[in-house]
């Protein structure tokens, strides 16, 4: 082989172990993070999935990135991506880690608008509309 393509070779295997090594820091940054719990809104993890009111992770982005709920309602986060995000209201209302193919629930009961971002990927954000 001729050096270029060795040189070309060489880079590619580090980019991937350095992936690797990134990905698997940021899945063991968000296991250790804790629950904030507020009095307005109730929060847990890994509950059963359903369609209603639920927000999927996938390809680093919440979708869909707004939704409106009427107070009460619960809001399902389910994570699809192979790596763990948070979901972090900007109002410090919940902050909750989700593991690569988890779930994670929060029921809002005070009407407003919610921001919400992924700590670990501070370009993934939406809102939720309580009315």
């Amino acid at each position: 082989m001729k050096r270029n393509t060795w040189i070309t070779l060489i880079i590619i295997i580090l980019t991937v172990i350095g992936l690797f090594i990134f990905l698997a820091f940021v899945d063991n940054k968000t296991t250790n993070n804790t629950n904030d719990q507020k009095n307005n809104s109730s929060l847990s993890q890994d509950q059963p999935v359903t369609t209603k009111n639920q927000i999927n992770i996938s390809n680093l982005a919440f979708n869909p990135n707004s939704l409106t709920i009427k107070a009460g309602d619960t809001v399902v986060f389910k994570n699809s991506d192979p790596v763990a995000h948070t979901v972090t209201a900007d109002n410090k209302e919940f902050d909750m880690p989700v593991n690569s193919n988890g779930s994670v629930s929060v029921t809002l009961d005070e009407t407003g608008t919610v921001k919400y971002r992924c700590n670990n990927h501070p370009t993934m954000t939406g809102i939720v509309v309580v009315q």
